[in-house]
């Protein structure tokens, strides 16, 4: 078993470990009149030399930074599950975006509009720049708009279907 500065040792007595406990559970910026002020069990003419000989504040101290470590990777953890499942939850709705727009694709061409597919294209590129961590929007640097986008893969056959629609309708 993993010993740690904060455990009991060998030559503290019950009393004293205890007092020290109670002294631990008050948390940061704890310190010996604080622990006077609250508890008055009998052991307050030992408190002070118990805090010299059996170094509370460096035990406490020790204590202080394990479980502020144990807080951060805990909430790393935390962060890291809910990226994994925003990623799952934008890979999902990409999916669905690019099926729709093979399902419109699929239908009579007056049915859909120019304007349905463009908004259905533009909504699966940003899933992707946002699955990719890349800007999904204009950014402007210094008063001039500039657009962002590395790589985008949309499929071929929905661009062909596209501009096929949008070619016959020109000539209409």
């Amino acid at each position: 078993m993993e010993s740690y500065e904060w455990d009991r040792r060998g030559d503290e007595s019950d009393s004293a470990y205890f007092a020290f406990r109670e002294y631990l559970a008050l948390g940061a910026g704890r310190n010996p009149e604080m622990y006077r002020n609250f508890y008055s069990n009998g052991n307050n003419g030992n408190i002070k030399i118990w805090f010299d000989e059996f170094s509370w504040e460096e035990r406490c101290e020790a204590y202080d930074e394990f479980i502020a470590l144990r807080a951060v990777e805990d909430n790393d953890k935390i962060l890291n599950s809910v990226a994994i499942k925003q990623k799952n939850l934008l890979e999902s709705m990409r999916i669905l975006a690019d099926k729709k727009i093979k399902d419109l694709m699929n239908q009579n061409p007056e049915e859909v509009s120019n304007y349905d597919l463009i908004r259905l294209i533009e909504l699966s590129i940003k899933l992707e720049q946002l699955l990719d961590s890349k800007p999904t929007e204009i950014v402007e640097k210094q008063g001039e708009p500039e657009i962002v986008v590395e790589s985008i893969t949309v499929d071929p056959d929905i661009i062909k279907a596209i501009g096929k629609k949008i070619t016959e309708e020109d000539i209409d």
